[in-house]
């Protein structure tokens, strides 16, 4: 079921599926709109939005931040759109998903720097440092979010920024 945390107003999943049980969720079913999960349309027929979503996002951090330059992470990156836009931006952006089709999509069709990774296990996948890294709409989807947040702290950059948490843009927001 769903709950929702009396101290925080968090809403969680107990019992919390196993870390075999959130990487089968996350495979072709959940891309292509087959599955009960996902976009109905398929998670790529909205591309183009995604796209434009993750231009902003990248823009948005380098207005706060002033960050320009430098190594990029986008933990829980899916497909890679975030990763693109740091990319275009000018970073050397790389990302990490625990979706082995979401990454083999990147991978092949967008040419990015993506790799298979429970974020849970981050320290492992990642080799720091990081001017930037991004947790959007990925910590409500790990196990242990204080854990990954603290293994990004670890190879995040003296100076750097992590963007950490839910992210619902709208373009009247912009």
């Amino acid at each position: 079921g769903v709950f929702q945390c009396g101290r925080y107003a968090m809403l969680f999943v107990s019992p919390q599926p196993t870390q075999d049980e959130l990487s089968k969720l996350y495979e072709e079913d959940y891309f292509d709109g087959s599955g009960a999960l996902g976009n109905p349309d398929g998670y790529l027929s909205q591309a183009s939005g995604y796209r434009a979503r993750a231009t902003c996002m990248v823009e948005w951090i380098i207005g706060l931040s002033g960050v320009t330059s430098g190594r990029w992470l986008d933990i829980g990156s899916g497909p890679g759109f975030l990763v693109e836009a740091a990319g275009q931006a000018g970073f050397q952006a790389s990302g990490l998903d625990v979706s082995h089709t979401a990454v083999r999509f990147g991978k092949e069709k967008m040419g990015l720097d993506l790799r298979n990774c429970d974020a849970n296990n981050l320290l492992e996948s990642a080799q720091g440092p990081f001017q930037v890294i991004t947790l959007f709409d990925c910590l409500f989807h790990v196990r242990n979010p204080r854990m990954v947040v603290s293994q990004a702290q670890e190879i995040l950059a003296e100076g750097g920024v992590l963007f950490a948490g839910p992210f619902d843009l709208h373009t009247s927001d912009w």
